[in-house]
């Protein structure tokens, strides 16, 4: 499915506090098909489908696929890092995830000025990205 950036900008403006998710269920496993749960689902790229290959069952977007799209649509690297981790630890309540200030878990990415992944800690330890 493809949301019109003008949807999503829109919303952007509309909506306070709004924040990304991602409803990954193969993200890192190549296309093909697999047994999920008690069905078949076929990934295509982002897309997963059930069996009938129209019944949507979930993508394959990374949190990182959605702030590339978020800058794509023309949000900066502060709003579009914002709306993928501080706002939904915000929501959950949650003080020591989304940001980096004294106190907070040092769970952090970083990018090159491409966007790409160069590293990734999880609790100040360094861990290896997935490929």
């Amino acid at each position: 499915m493809h949301v019109d950036a003008t949807v999503i900008l829109a919303a952007y403006r509309a909506i306070p506090r709004l924040y990304a998710i991602t409803d990954a269920t193969a993200a890192g496993m190549p296309d093909g098909t697999f047994e999920w749960g008690s069905r078949r689902v076929i990934k295509k790229g982002q897309h997963i489908t059930l069996e009938n290959r129209t019944t949507l069952a979930g993508s394959a977007i990374t949190m990182l696929d959605a702030f590339r799209n978020l800058i794509s649509l023309g949000l900066s690297l502060e709003q579009a890092a914002e709306m993928t981790s501080a706002r939904q630890a915000e929501y959950l309540g949650l003080q020591d995830v989304g940001r980096i200030e004294p106190g907070a878990r040092a769970c952090l990415v970083k990018l090159d000025e491409d966007l790409r992944l160069q590293g990734v800690w999880v609790d100040g330890e360094s861990i290896a990205p997935a490929s």
